[in-house]
């Protein structure tokens, strides 16, 4: 009986999910000048918000008055999203987070059409992991 209960519970969960989806569509039809600059930071934050969690964290945990989780998710939240802003200002750096250079940018470049900054992304992490492993 609780395996039921589990689905229907789940499934009632994606369906309250798409009726608030259904209703947003439907009431919020215009756009707002801030929506195309939070779209392009929503994959540098999807990048970066775990690193940028891990560490601040392990730090405030050390801390009892700002251990709690709203205090964490304010304070890693700011952190990100000051990052993936940062990131979206940056410009030939925004390749490497999914985002189109500027124009007249080197990257991806014309050589080996357009792979060569993935190939030496490639041979860093190769590097980086045979030196994490001999020592």
């Amino acid at each position: 009986m609780g395996v039921i209960a589990g689905f229907c519970r789940g499934f009632g969960q994606w369906l309250f999910i798409v009726g608030l989806v259904a209703v947003a569509r439907r009431n919020f039809t215009e756009s707002k000048d801030w929506h195309p600059k939070l779209r392009e930071m929503a994959l540098p934050f999807y990048l970066i918000h775990q690193w940028v969690n891990n560490p601040v964290i392990a730090g405030l945990l050390w801390v009892p008055y700002l251990r709690s989780f709203p205090i964490v998710l304010v304070i890693t939240s700011v952190l990100a999203i000051s990052f993936a802003y940062l990131i979206t200002k940056s410009g030939p750096l925004r390749y490497f987070f999914g985002l189109p250079p500027p124009k007249g940018c080197c990257l991806p470049g014309k050589k080996m059409r357009g792979f060569l900054p993935v190939i030496i992304l490639a041979v860093i992490e190769v590097l980086v992991l045979v030196l994490a492993n001999s020592l």
